[in-house]
């Protein structure tokens, strides 16, 4: 994701019926694939429940495929949950419908992105400050009675 230049969310009119995730990357810094940009859209149908998930098929470059990988390492990525496109019909538990990653970045990091941003900051923050001991307290007393 060190090549995500741009998130776009799209809600629907009525926010119940789905959003659509646009993804704009960098194509050359990005090692990965070859798409400029990623699509991620999750409709629901009001009157049936019916939800659908499309997305934008990944051009992998060199045959570098992160999916495969993973699932080859029994692990998860973005990608895997990027292209994991099931129908409201699937029995699977990690099917679309339990959409958290999706929902997380419509709700909380599209709407407050500094949040993801400045936590980054905070953390370094807070190691550099672990430095500080007790006892350096007494050398700046020192110094300021100067």
């Amino acid at each position: 994701l060190q090549s995500l230049k741009n998130l776009y969310v799209k809600e629907s009119s009525d926010l119940k019926s789905g959003y659509k995730l646009t993804l704009t990357f960098d194509t050359k810094s990005n090692e990965f694939f070859t798409n400029e940009s990623l699509e991620r859209e999750c409709k629901v149908d009001q009157s049936s429940g019916q939800t659908t998930v499309t997305s934008t098929p990944i051009q992998w470059k060199n045959g570098v495929d992160l999916v495969k990988e993973a699932k080859s390492e029994q692990q998860e990525t973005f990608f895997s949950w990027f292209t994991n496109t099931p129908t409201s019909g699937e029995t699977d538990k990690d099917s679309v419908l339990d959409d958290e990653l999706g929902e997380t970045i419509k709700d909380d990091l599209w709407s407050n992105p500094l949040q993801y941003f400045l936590a980054d900051e905070e953390d370094d923050d807070d190691e550099e400050g672990d430095d500080f001991e007790e006892g350096d307290d007494d050398i700046e007393d020192e110094n300021s009675g100067q």
